[in-house]
């Protein structure tokens, strides 16, 4: 008997469960699937194309990573985030950055790593230079409508008569 693992149609079904699992996982980061959504096998595996023992495996393997809720006798549904869960996130993401910001530090003060903003050739980059630009034009447009409002107040025809 030949072993299962060198079954060519056994390989090409890991790899289709693999690619329905990406294509699944791609669709809750995309939000095409809501939180909270029910998922039909049937639909999905219509909708990217192939059969259903794929895309079984791949809602099974979701399932497992915590991202789909298993409905006893009605399928999955898209896990929804609760408060909890955010906080755990920013919990674990909370040091890294931290820790980034160090890292990222450390190269500028070296001089291994140029600024995010600038350039190799010390030019801040063209979205800085957009930012920047905008920033002036929203000053000047506040300081313009202050002083038409001030042009207005004193030259109004009420203030005319008096």
């Amino acid at each position: 008997m030949a072993d299962k693992a060198a079954d060519p149609g056994r390989a090409g079904s890991a790899s289709l469960s693999a690619r329905a699992r990406e294509a699944v996982l791609q669709r809750i980061v995309d939000r095409r699937y809501a939180q909270g959504a029910r998922l039909v096998e049937r639909e999905v595996a219509e909708e990217l194309g192939m059969s259903r023992v794929p895309v079984r495996e791949a809602l099974r393997a979701l399932v497992a990573e915590g991202l789909l809720e298993l409905l006893p006798h009605s399928g999955v549904r898209v896990r929804r985030l609760e408060r909890v869960d955010v906080e755990h996130l920013y919990e674990v993401w909370e040091p890294l950055a931290v820790q980034a910001s160090r890292l990222a530090a450390r190269a500028v003060a070296a001089g291994g790593a140029p600024a995010p903003w600038r350039r190799p050739s010390g030019r801040p980059s063209r979205q800085r230079r957009r930012t920047r630009g905008l920033a002036r034009w929203r000053r000047t447009r506040r300081s313009t409508r202050r002083s038409w409002r001030c042009r207005a107040i004193r030259c109004s025809p009420a203030r005319w008569s008096s």
